[in-house]
């Protein structure tokens, strides 16, 4: 009989204290809340400030490595036309030949 009064004490008290509790655990909540927030908002902006980076890195290298192949494409455009300067007959009978081979081809594709 007396555990029964005891729960029945207890009861109201605890009712009591999980009011109190309740709001104190909206507090700890929204607190961690924020502090979750600002970590998250941190670490994005550690992620894009990062990524920013290597896009720039990336950036860089692949002006640089477009420049180098362009200066090689013009050496190659250059020596293709001195050697046609060179030798204006050779050089329009291997176009000629490279036309025929090619023309012939496709002719045989059909």
């Amino acid at each position: 009989m007396q555990e029964n009064q005891t729960e029945t004490n207890i009861a109201p008290t605890d009712a009591t204290c999980n009011e109190s509790t309740l709001g104190h655990a909206r507090e700890v909540a929204l607190s961690k809340f924020q502090q979750a927030r600002e970590f998250a908002a941190n670490k994005v902006s550690q992620i894009r400030k990062a990524a920013a980076q290597q896009a720039e890195s990336l950036r860089e290298y692949t002006v640089e490595k477009g420049t180098i192949a362009c200066d090689k494409a013009k050496a190659i455009h250059k020596a293709g036309e001195d050697y046609v300067k060179a030798k204006p007959t050779q050089s329009v009978l291997i176009a000629l030949g490279v036309g025929v081979v090619i023309g012939l081809l496709i002719r045989g594709r059909r």
